[in-house]
């Protein structure tokens, strides 16, 4: 639920800077589908670990189907980045180094990670995704005061 909430928390900020009206259904329908897959794929590996405790092994398919769930999730979370970086206008510094920050660094390594799957290179995508969508938040984090701050409101 912590990356629903994030969702709208930054579609509801971005609202602020007039993010496109029309992507904005997109990026919450995107954002809101990988925050369900998210909250499903952290139950059902809690269930498997508790049937595994109980001695019992998880079918194969409950495994592959829980990686393409999340492979999916991750896709979907890619997909509302990249509409949240095309929809920012590009008025002040701050919403161009947050386009810049989605559209030339989160897509790019996203869409490597999920893509590359030769060792080593695979390992270093996937950690190097996870750290990149957390300093991506510290990143929204920090520039809300900027965004806010130095939006005109007038034409782009």
């Amino acid at each position: 639920m912590k990356l629903l909430t994030a969702t709208l928390l930054l579609v509801g900020t971005l609202r602020e800077v007039r993010l496109g009206d029309s992507l904005r259904p997109w990026i919450l329908s995107f954002g809101a589908a990988a925050a369900v897959l998210d909250f499903s794929e952290n139950h059902h590996i809690l269930a498997m670990l508790r049937a595994a405790q109980a001695g019992l092994e998880p079918p194969l398919v409950q495994l592959f189907l829980r990686e393409d769930f999340s492979a999916l999730k991750w896709l979907l979370g890619q997909l509302a980045f990249v509409l949240v970086g095309l929809a920012l206008p590009p008025r002040t510094w701050a919403l161009r180094l947050f386009r810049f920050a989605l559209l030339g660094v989160q897509m790019p390594v996203g869409v490597l990670a999920l893509c590359v799957s030769v060792q080593p290179w695979a390992e270093a995508l996937h950690w190097a995704r996870l750290l990149n969508v957390l300093a991506g938040f510290l990143l929204v984090a920090a520039l809300l005061p900027s965004l806010r701050a130095d939006d005109s409101g007038g034409p782009a």
